[in-house]
């Protein structure tokens, strides 16, 4: 069980890659990174923690097997409260600016 920052954060965040066919990923304490594949390219939300309470989001792009191609785009920073509250309106405006990466 997640605590700290991402406590309200991570089971939404289940939920939602689940719904959306992503992969959900806690390497990092201080990040969680939603992924999936479209177009010939791995995609990404990375939520990173700036603060106790401030979330940046940002969209990323790769070619598979190929980090060294990944092209990130750094797309609102949000207090910890807001993401919780409107988490998938925010995550599908990050999920058009990575599919157009």
């Amino acid at each position: 069980m997640a605590t700290g920052p991402f406590e309200k954060v991570d089971p939404k965040l289940t939920i939602y890659a689940l719904a959306n066919g992503m992969d959900l990923v806690k390497e990092d304490p201080e990040e969680r990174m939603l992924t999936w594949y479209r177009d010939g390219r791995e995609r990404a939300i990375l939520i990173t923690l700036q603060s106790d309470s401030v979330f940046t989001l940002s969209a990323a792009a790769w070619a598979t097997n190929r980090a060294d191609s990944r092209t990130a785009k750094e797309i609102r920073t949000i207090p910890a409260d807001e993401l919780t509250g409107a988490l998938s309106t925010i995550l599908d405006e990050v999920i058009e600016a990575a599919n157009e990466l």
